[in-house]
């Protein structure tokens, strides 16, 4: 696969994933759907997933172009603390 698709894969799944959260938020705020208080402060409050998307986005696109392998990497890559030279 292209390096293109990777962008293009990671791109849909960040935005579509984001967008799952913030489309129903920005409604609810429009006073177009009326939805549960439960709902309501889920998405308006700190824990609403919407910003995970990228995150999400990057796992699932490096499991399916590099496999099982590329995912230990990015995980080990995110984690490991380099100090000094």
């Amino acid at each position: 696969m292209h390096a293109k698709s990777n962008v293009w894969l990671f791109t849909i799944i960040a935005f579509g994933f984001a967008w799952l959260f913030w489309v129903p938020e920005a409604l609810i705020a429009q006073n177009i759907w009326a939805a549960p208080e439960g709902i309501r402060s889920y998405l308006s409050g700190p824990f609403n997933l919407a910003a995970w998307g990228p995150l999400l986005a990057a796992l699932v696109a490096t499991y399916l172009y590099q496999g099982k392998d590329g995912l230990t990497t990015l995980l080990k890559r995110g984690i490991i603390v380099r100090l000094g030279r």
